[in-house]
Protein backbone atom coordinates (compact mmCIF):
# COMPACT_ATOMS: atom_id res chain seq x y z
CA UNK A 1 0.00 0.00 0.00
CA UNK A 2 1.02 3.43 -0.81
CA UNK A 3 2.35 5.12 2.39
CA UNK A 4 -0.10 7.35 4.01
CA UNK A 5 2.23 9.24 5.43
CA UNK A 6 4.21 10.53 2.45
CA UNK A 7 4.56 13.68 3.12
CA UNK A 8 4.75 15.60 -0.45
CA UNK A 9 2.57 12.78 -1.67
CA UNK A 10 5.67 11.65 -4.38
CA UNK A 11 4.79 8.25 -4.13
CA UNK A 12 0.96 8.81 -4.78
CA UNK A 13 1.95 11.32 -7.59
CA UNK A 14 4.46 8.59 -9.27
CA UNK A 15 1.43 6.16 -9.07
CA UNK A 16 -1.10 8.62 -10.75
CA UNK A 17 1.29 10.34 -13.13
CA UNK A 18 2.23 6.82 -14.63
CA UNK A 19 -1.44 5.76 -14.47
CA UNK A 20 -2.71 8.26 -16.42
CA UNK A 21 0.18 7.48 -19.30
CA UNK A 22 -0.48 4.06 -19.73
CA UNK A 23 -4.24 4.52 -19.72
CA UNK A 24 -3.57 7.50 -22.63
CA UNK A 25 -1.96 5.12 -24.43
CA UNK A 26 -3.79 1.75 -24.11
CA UNK A 27 -7.03 3.30 -23.62
CA UNK A 28 -8.43 0.36 -21.06
CA UNK A 29 -7.64 0.96 -17.12
CA UNK A 30 -6.84 -2.66 -16.52
CA UNK A 31 -4.20 -2.89 -18.88
CA UNK A 32 -3.11 0.00 -17.99
CA UNK A 33 -3.19 -1.32 -14.26
CA UNK A 34 -1.03 -4.11 -15.40
CA UNK A 35 1.80 -2.23 -17.28
CA UNK A 36 2.28 0.14 -14.15
CA UNK A 37 2.46 -3.19 -12.12
CA UNK A 38 5.00 -4.30 -14.48
CA UNK A 39 6.77 -1.27 -14.46
CA UNK A 40 7.05 -0.57 -11.09
CA UNK A 41 7.78 -3.80 -9.35
CA UNK A 42 7.25 -4.67 -6.19
CA UNK A 43 7.04 -1.23 -5.29
CA UNK A 44 4.24 0.13 -3.02
CA UNK A 45 2.83 1.58 -5.94
CA UNK A 46 3.31 -1.35 -7.96
CA UNK A 47 1.80 -3.72 -5.80
CA UNK A 48 -1.30 -0.92 -5.11
CA UNK A 49 -1.28 -1.25 -8.68
CA UNK A 50 -2.07 -5.10 -9.21
CA UNK A 51 -4.61 -5.58 -6.15
CA UNK A 52 -6.71 -2.18 -7.71
CA UNK A 53 -6.37 -4.49 -11.22
CA UNK A 54 -7.34 -7.70 -9.45
CA UNK A 55 -10.45 -5.72 -7.53
CA UNK A 56 -11.43 -4.63 -10.96
CA UNK A 57 -11.58 -8.16 -12.36
CA UNK A 58 -13.59 -9.36 -9.49
CA UNK A 59 -16.45 -6.78 -10.20
CA UNK A 60 -16.01 -4.36 -7.61
CA UNK A 61 -16.29 -0.59 -8.61
CA UNK A 62 -13.20 1.70 -9.16
CA UNK A 63 -13.83 3.88 -6.00
CA UNK A 64 -13.79 0.67 -4.23
CA UNK A 65 -10.54 -0.84 -5.87
CA UNK A 66 -8.35 2.21 -5.38
CA UNK A 67 -9.73 3.27 -1.53
CA UNK A 68 -9.07 -0.70 -0.47
CA UNK A 69 -5.49 -0.53 -2.51
CA UNK A 70 -4.59 3.00 -1.18
CA UNK A 71 -5.42 4.09 2.12
CA UNK A 72 -3.79 7.59 0.92
CA UNK A 73 -6.39 7.98 -1.27
CA UNK A 74 -8.32 11.17 -0.16
CA UNK A 75 -11.86 11.60 -0.11
CA UNK A 76 -11.73 14.21 -2.63
CA UNK A 77 -8.98 11.56 -4.99
CA UNK A 78 -12.03 9.18 -4.42
CA UNK A 79 -14.62 11.12 -5.63
CA UNK A 80 -13.29 12.42 -8.62
CA UNK A 81 -12.86 8.87 -9.98
CA UNK A 82 -16.03 8.08 -9.08
CA UNK A 83 -16.72 10.93 -11.29
CA UNK A 84 -14.55 9.78 -13.73
CA UNK A 85 -15.96 6.05 -13.68
CA UNK A 86 -19.71 7.55 -14.10
CA UNK A 87 -19.11 10.43 -16.24
CA UNK A 88 -17.12 7.58 -18.99
CA UNK A 89 -14.22 10.63 -19.10
CA UNK A 90 -11.81 8.95 -16.75
CA UNK A 91 -8.69 10.42 -18.49
CA UNK A 92 -10.00 13.45 -17.41
CA UNK A 93 -10.99 12.68 -14.10
CA UNK A 94 -7.34 11.12 -13.26
CA UNK A 95 -5.92 14.01 -15.20
CA UNK A 96 -7.60 16.12 -12.09
CA UNK A 97 -6.43 14.38 -9.55
CA UNK A 98 -2.48 14.58 -11.15
CA UNK A 99 -3.63 18.57 -10.95
CA UNK A 100 -4.54 18.30 -7.13
CA UNK A 101 -2.10 16.07 -6.19
CA UNK A 102 0.75 18.12 -7.74
CA UNK A 103 -1.30 21.47 -6.20
CA UNK A 104 -1.31 20.15 -2.61
CA UNK A 105 2.33 19.44 -3.42
CA UNK A 106 3.41 22.57 -4.60
CA UNK A 107 1.45 24.00 -1.54
CA UNK A 108 2.93 21.88 0.66
CA UNK A 109 6.54 22.51 -0.15
CA UNK A 110 6.16 26.17 -0.31
CA UNK A 111 4.42 25.99 3.00
CA UNK A 112 7.58 24.22 4.22
CA UNK A 113 10.02 26.44 2.26
CA UNK A 114 8.38 30.06 3.43
CA UNK A 115 8.22 28.78 7.29
CA UNK A 116 11.73 27.08 7.47
CA UNK A 117 13.60 30.31 8.50
CA UNK A 118 11.05 31.50 10.93
CA UNK A 119 10.73 28.06 12.70
CA UNK A 120 14.72 28.26 12.82
CA UNK A 121 14.69 31.08 14.28
CA UNK A 122 11.68 30.31 16.73
CA UNK A 123 14.15 27.27 17.76
CA UNK A 124 17.09 29.59 18.51
CA UNK A 125 15.17 32.04 20.37
CA UNK A 126 14.34 28.65 22.50
CA UNK A 127 17.46 27.43 22.90
CA UNK A 128 18.41 31.13 24.01
CA UNK A 129 16.02 31.51 26.33
CA UNK A 130 16.46 28.15 28.40
CA UNK A 131 19.95 28.91 28.29
CA UNK A 132 19.14 32.51 29.93
CA UNK A 133 16.86 31.22 32.47
CA UNK A 134 19.25 28.78 33.59
CA UNK A 135 21.97 31.05 34.17
CA UNK A 136 20.01 33.28 36.64
CA UNK A 137 17.17 30.97 37.58
CA UNK A 138 19.26 27.17 37.85
CA UNK A 139 18.94 24.97 35.61
CA UNK A 140 15.14 23.29 35.64
CA UNK A 141 13.38 20.84 33.16
CA UNK A 142 10.81 23.45 32.94
CA UNK A 143 12.37 25.85 30.83
CA UNK A 144 12.82 23.75 27.82
CA UNK A 145 10.06 21.31 28.35
CA UNK A 146 7.62 24.40 28.91
CA UNK A 147 8.66 26.24 25.80
CA UNK A 148 9.53 23.79 23.31
CA UNK A 149 6.31 21.78 24.89
CA UNK A 150 4.22 24.98 23.41
CA UNK A 151 5.52 25.49 20.69
CA UNK A 152 5.15 21.44 19.71
CA UNK A 153 1.71 21.10 21.09
CA UNK A 154 0.20 24.03 19.22
CA UNK A 155 1.59 22.51 16.03
CA UNK A 156 0.47 18.59 16.64
CA UNK A 157 -3.00 20.64 17.90
CA UNK A 158 -2.90 22.19 14.46
CA UNK A 159 -2.04 19.21 12.66
CA UNK A 160 -4.39 16.78 13.77
CA UNK A 161 -7.20 19.57 13.19
CA UNK A 162 -6.59 20.05 9.66
CA UNK A 163 -6.67 16.18 9.24
CA UNK A 164 -9.59 15.77 10.72
CA UNK A 165 -11.51 18.60 8.48
CA UNK A 166 -10.83 16.34 5.88
CA UNK A 167 -13.71 13.84 6.93
CA UNK A 168 -15.70 15.85 9.65
CA UNK A 169 -18.07 18.25 8.44
CA UNK A 170 -18.44 20.02 12.22
CA UNK A 171 -14.59 20.77 11.63
CA UNK A 172 -14.69 22.18 7.79
CA UNK A 173 -17.63 24.18 9.03
CA UNK A 174 -15.42 25.70 11.68
CA UNK A 175 -12.30 26.27 9.14
CA UNK A 176 -14.97 27.77 6.19
CA UNK A 177 -15.43 30.33 9.17
CA UNK A 178 -11.83 31.23 10.19
CA UNK A 179 -10.36 34.31 8.66
CA UNK A 180 -7.61 33.04 6.58
CA UNK A 181 -8.46 30.21 6.74
CA UNK A 182 -12.06 30.57 5.04
CA UNK A 183 -11.55 31.83 2.16
CA UNK A 184 -8.84 29.22 1.05
CA UNK A 185 -11.32 26.21 1.70
CA UNK A 186 -13.78 28.01 -0.05
CA UNK A 187 -11.94 28.17 -3.01
CA UNK A 188 -11.10 25.12 -3.15
CA UNK A 189 -14.69 23.63 -2.68
CA UNK A 190 -15.92 26.27 -5.11
CA UNK A 191 -13.22 24.55 -7.39
CA UNK A 192 -14.06 21.01 -6.65
CA UNK A 193 -17.70 21.70 -7.27
CA UNK A 194 -17.20 23.60 -10.36
CA UNK A 195 -14.21 21.11 -11.89
CA UNK A 196 -17.09 17.90 -10.54
CA UNK A 197 -20.10 19.09 -12.20
CA UNK A 198 -18.64 20.36 -15.28
CA UNK A 199 -17.13 16.44 -16.10
CA UNK A 200 -20.59 14.54 -15.32
CA UNK A 201 -22.77 17.38 -17.13
CA UNK A 202 -20.66 17.34 -19.66
CA UNK A 203 -20.84 13.60 -20.39
CA UNK A 204 -24.73 13.95 -20.48
CA UNK A 205 -26.03 12.95 -17.15
CA UNK A 206 -29.09 14.63 -15.88
CA UNK A 207 -28.11 17.38 -13.20
CA UNK A 208 -30.53 15.72 -10.06
CA UNK A 209 -27.83 12.73 -10.63
CA UNK A 210 -25.02 14.91 -11.26
CA UNK A 211 -25.43 16.69 -7.77
CA UNK A 212 -25.67 13.61 -5.61
CA UNK A 213 -22.68 12.21 -6.97
CA UNK A 214 -20.92 15.61 -6.16
CA UNK A 215 -22.80 15.61 -2.62
CA UNK A 216 -19.99 12.99 -1.97
CA UNK A 217 -17.31 14.77 -2.67
CA UNK A 218 -17.75 18.22 -0.91
CA UNK A 219 -18.19 17.00 2.87
CA UNK A 220 -19.44 20.29 4.55
CA UNK A 221 -21.58 21.31 1.02
CA UNK A 222 -22.98 17.75 1.04
CA UNK A 223 -26.17 18.17 2.39
CA UNK A 224 -26.81 21.55 0.72
CA UNK A 225 -26.11 20.31 -2.15
CA UNK A 226 -28.37 17.09 -2.15
CA UNK A 227 -30.98 19.68 -1.37
CA UNK A 228 -30.19 21.23 -4.73
CA UNK A 229 -30.30 18.07 -6.26
CA UNK A 230 -33.95 17.58 -5.07
CA UNK A 231 -35.04 20.68 -6.11
CA UNK A 232 -33.57 20.12 -9.36
CA UNK A 233 -35.32 16.19 -9.75
CA UNK A 234 -39.03 19.06 -9.12
CA UNK A 235 -37.38 20.92 -12.05
CA UNK A 236 -36.25 23.85 -10.05
CA UNK A 237 -32.85 25.55 -11.44
CA UNK A 238 -29.72 25.46 -10.00
CA UNK A 239 -29.20 28.82 -9.58
CA UNK A 240 -32.02 28.99 -6.90
CA UNK A 241 -30.67 26.11 -4.77
CA UNK A 242 -27.00 27.01 -4.59
CA UNK A 243 -25.46 26.09 -0.72
CA UNK A 244 -24.81 28.57 1.09
CA UNK A 245 -21.13 27.21 2.45
CA UNK A 246 -20.54 27.84 -2.08
CA UNK A 247 -22.74 30.95 -2.60
CA UNK A 248 -20.15 33.10 -4.43
CA UNK A 249 -21.21 35.80 -6.67
CA UNK A 250 -18.64 34.65 -9.74
CA UNK A 251 -20.23 31.23 -8.95
CA UNK A 252 -23.57 32.17 -8.67
CA UNK A 253 -23.69 34.22 -12.14
CA UNK A 254 -21.66 31.01 -13.69
CA UNK A 255 -24.26 28.92 -12.78
CA UNK A 256 -27.11 31.72 -13.87
CA UNK A 257 -25.47 32.19 -17.28
CA UNK A 258 -24.86 28.82 -18.29
CA UNK A 259 -28.23 27.78 -17.52
CA UNK A 260 -29.53 30.68 -19.26
CA UNK A 261 -27.32 30.02 -22.68
CA UNK A 262 -27.54 26.19 -22.50
CA UNK A 263 -23.81 26.40 -21.54
CA UNK A 264 -23.44 25.22 -18.00
CA UNK A 265 -20.37 22.81 -18.73
CA UNK A 266 -18.24 26.08 -20.31
CA UNK A 267 -19.15 28.40 -17.37
CA UNK A 268 -18.33 25.71 -14.83
CA UNK A 269 -15.10 25.55 -16.36
CA UNK A 270 -13.95 28.87 -16.11
CA UNK A 271 -15.50 29.25 -12.77
CA UNK A 272 -12.71 26.46 -11.83
CA UNK A 273 -10.35 28.30 -12.98
CA UNK A 274 -10.85 31.54 -11.10
CA UNK A 275 -11.17 29.41 -8.28
CA UNK A 276 -7.90 27.89 -8.18
CA UNK A 277 -6.20 30.96 -9.04
CA UNK A 278 -7.48 32.46 -5.79
CA UNK A 279 -7.07 29.55 -3.52
CA UNK A 280 -3.25 29.68 -4.73
CA UNK A 281 -2.98 33.58 -4.01
CA UNK A 282 -5.37 32.81 -0.89
CA UNK A 283 -2.68 30.14 0.90
CA UNK A 284 0.42 32.81 -0.43
CA UNK A 285 -1.73 34.97 2.09
CA UNK A 286 -1.87 32.54 5.05
CA UNK A 287 2.24 31.36 4.23
CA UNK A 288 3.29 34.55 5.00
CA UNK A 289 0.84 35.63 7.61
CA UNK A 290 2.31 32.60 9.78
CA UNK A 291 5.66 32.62 9.31
CA UNK A 292 5.38 36.65 10.27
CA UNK A 293 3.92 35.01 13.46
CA UNK A 294 6.30 32.60 13.83
CA UNK A 295 8.88 36.06 13.43
CA UNK A 296 6.63 37.85 16.25
CA UNK A 297 6.65 35.26 18.65
CA UNK A 298 10.29 34.97 18.08
CA UNK A 299 10.72 38.28 18.44
CA UNK A 300 8.41 38.48 21.84
CA UNK A 301 11.05 36.08 23.25
CA UNK A 302 14.28 37.72 22.12
CA UNK A 303 12.85 40.73 23.86
CA UNK A 304 11.75 39.18 27.22
CA UNK A 305 15.06 37.72 27.37
CA UNK A 306 16.36 40.90 27.11
CA UNK A 307 14.53 42.63 29.32
CA UNK A 308 15.73 39.54 31.64
CA UNK A 309 18.90 40.11 31.00
CA UNK A 310 18.83 43.39 31.64
CA UNK A 311 16.93 43.74 34.97
CA UNK A 312 19.45 41.41 36.45
CA UNK A 313 22.25 43.33 35.50
CA UNK A 314 20.77 46.44 37.23
CA UNK A 315 19.90 44.51 40.33
CA UNK A 316 23.78 43.15 40.43
CA UNK A 317 24.85 47.09 39.55
CA UNK A 318 22.93 48.66 42.59
CA UNK A 319 24.82 46.53 44.91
Amino acid sequence: MIDPFDVFKTRKLRFFEGLLSFYRGTGDLTSALAYLENRLGSTPEGMAAGQIGRALEGGQSLSEAFSQAMTSLSPVEGGLLEVGELSGNLEQSLSTVVEEIHRERRWKQDLAARLAYPVLVLHLAGIVFTYIQSVFSGWTWIWPLGYFGLCYGITLGLWVFFRKSRTDPGIQGLLLRLPLLGPLSRHRLCSRFSSSLCMLYGAGIPIARALEIVADTLGPAKEGILQAAAAARQGEPLSLHIPSILSDPLLNDAIILGEKSGNLSEELARARIFYEDQADRSLRLVTRTAGGALFAVAAATVLYLAITVWSHYLSLASF
